[in-house]
């Protein structure tokens, strides 16, 4: 086995990170490396030597073609330079379809200037760039998107990542107008960071809109009648002190000097169920940060859910890893050991266990 050692520059944090490029005897084809720091591929970073090229053709692109997101690189016109099979697949496009062609033509027409904007303003070494745009597929349907873009530090390319928010997009949609042919408002108030988050129903009923205020929750206990201050305030102090619910009919003296009754309402289940939901959401940004390869697995060895780093360090899909089970990407001689401490925890002898083992990866299988 030879290796080759390279020096990575993180275009994003400025620094350098040095590495290890894997290239076999038999083949001379790169095909993993690893860096002795973590390296954020959301932000792109540079190979400063004179396998670069290689490195993108054997490991860089195949490496984004696993991504369910859409990576891609354009020149200084615009022009894609690689665009990953995420792209033909969510858009239904050939591969052939993206080449020498400017991003821009797949850019729905009212999203162009801000698109096009964007693009003009990027600097090499600038911060990433993050905003929204819809896209056109081949069967002239759209699809909205939530992109992060930027030059990376010496480079002359684009780089651009995209995840398809689509159904999020509709999901709020129909949410958004259920609630207002109801004339029912949501907020959402987080008692940490003290940050007050008003629905679009919730502004029309104060009638404002979001341009025009800024929701907290001292100007917004302002809109209640002095009558109803004094029940809003007490609800809101038991239920973060207490985890209390509230069903209260309370006068809401709007911007425009309107008063109107309204029922503000959090009832136990709601209560119980926002307490949940922030708690899998802290979970869930750790699982999906990425650090380290996380999973949940089954009491027969196979995998419930894997994160996206997982995957990367085995080298499968997720769709693939999820049809195997850890014993059969486990090295045959810690098998035993493993399975050992695994039956202890399935009988109830012990919470868990920790222990050094060897797996094998898809490309050494």
């Amino acid at each position: 086995m030879q290796y080759t050692r390279l020096e990575f520059k993180d275009g994003a944090a400025n620094r350098r990170l040095s590495g290890l490029i894997n290239t076999p005897a038999i083949s001379q084809d790169v095909y993993s490396c690893f860096a002795h720091q973590p390296v954020n591929l959301g932000h792109p970073f540079i190979a400063k030597a004179g396998l670069l090229n290689k490195i993108h053709q054997k490991v860089g692109w195949e490496f984004f073609d696993l991504s369910v997101d859409l990576y891609c690189t354009l020149n200084q016109g615009h022009q894609f330079t690689f665009a990953n099979k995420a792209f033909n697949k969510t858009l239904g496009f050939s591969e052939a379809a993206f080449l020498n062609r400017s991003i821009l033509d797949y850019v729905q027409l009212a999203d162009r200037d801000q698109f096009l904007s964007v693009l003009n303003t990027l600097a090499s070494g600038d911060e990433v760039v993050e905003f929204e745009s819809r896209l056109i597929c081949e069967n002239g349907t759209e699809r909205h998107f939530s992109w992060r873009i930027n030059i990376p530090e010496g480079s002359d390319e684009v780089y651009a990542t995209a995840r398809d928010i689509t159904e999020q997009k509709r999901h709020s949609s129909i949410i958004e107008q259920t609630h207002r042919v109801a004339k029912v408002g949501g907020w959402e108030f987080n008692f940490i960071t003290n940050e007050l988050f008003w629905s679009d129903e919730t502004y029309r009923l104060h009638d404002t809109t979001p341009d025009e205020f800024t929701p907290d929750v001292t100007r917004a206990i302002d809109f209640y009648a002095p009558e109803s201050v004094p029940a809003i305030t007490e609800a809101l102090r038991a239920a973060q002190e207490e985890g209390s619910d509230w069903d209260l009919e309370l006068q809401l003296i709007t911007i425009k000097g309107r008063r109107i009754w309204v029922i503000s309402k959090i009832t136990e289940q709601h209560s119980s169920q926002i307490l949940l939901e922030q708690s899998e959401k802290r979970f869930r940004s750790y699982y999906d940060l990425g650090l380290v390869g996380m999973a949940l697995t089954s009491p027969k060895t196979g995998w419930l859910h894997v994160n996206a780093r997982l995957c990367e360090i085995f080298g499968y899909p997720q769709h693939e890893l999820l049809e195997k089970t850890w014993v059969e990407l486990t090295h045959p001689d810690d098998i035993e050991k493993d399975l050992y401490e695994f039956e202890r925890v399935l009988s109830g002898e012990t919470d868990g266990y920790s222990l050094d083992k060897r797996f094998y990866k898809k490309m050494e299988r």
